[in-house]
């Protein structure tokens, strides 16, 4: 009996002993915790990283469509309205001057007179679109950018500066506008989309 008490304690002892080394053996030291922390911190830091990146390049790409699609819609409008007229040479007032105008007046056969224009009126642009493109029709106006599109340019020029269908016009070339168009696209966040566009566009009346 005295044998089994002494032996007893020892076996606690060692049964201790082994299911601390077992314990220890299945765990994780403080030094792989750390690590492995440490590689899901830069794993999802180089996520996030990605997913912003990705995030900003559409929202880029969506503000770069805006910006082509009004410039596209800006000269189409202009364009086909100079097919169906010619200058309003007498709203000018004399010689349309070779440095370009920035207010194209036009007139169709029925007499009705067609005005572009750039305005910074912020009452006339859409929101957060000032300067904005202005088509006035008798005497009422209509923008034609859209909201977060700005236009930083708009020039006209003109030939022949005068009438060529006036008596004793010096020539009979065809009346054509060549249109420069700067638009500028803009979102909080994301860096702006500048769009620059020309092109020139003839009358198709004739004798007006």
């Amino acid at each position: 009996m005295q044998k089994e008490a002494e032996l007893l304690p020892r076996l606690w002892r060692i049964v201790y002993i082994n299911g601390s080394c077992m314990h220890t053996q299945k765990g994780f030291t403080l030094i792989e915790l750390l690590v492995a922390l440490g590689v899901f911190a830069v794993i999802g830091v180089s996520v996030s990283g990605i997913f912003l990146f990705t995030s900003r390049s559409q929202r880029k790409s969506a503000l770069q469509e805006r910006a082509l699609g009004d410039a596209r819609y800006i000269m189409e409008s202009i364009a086909g309205d100079i097919r169906v007229g010619i200058p309003d040479y007498t709203a000018y007032g004399g010689p349309v001057g070779a440095a370009g105008v920035d207010l194209l007046r036009l007139r169709y056969e029925d007499g009705a007179a067609i005005i572009y224009r750039r305005s910074s009126d912020a009452a006339e642009c859409p929101a957060s679109s000032a300067p904005c493109v202005m088509r006035d029709v008798g005497g009422i106006g209509a923008s034609l950018t859209s909201q977060g599109v700005v236009v930083d340019t708009l020039l006209f020029y003109i030939a022949p500066a005068t009438n060529p269908f006036s008596p004793g016009a010096s020539t009979l070339a065809q009346p054509r506008v060549t249109i420069v168009l700067r638009v500028r696209a803009q979102e909080p966040g994301v860096d702006p989309v500048d769009i620059h566009v020309q092109t020139t566009a003839s009358s198709r009346v004739y004798g007006l």
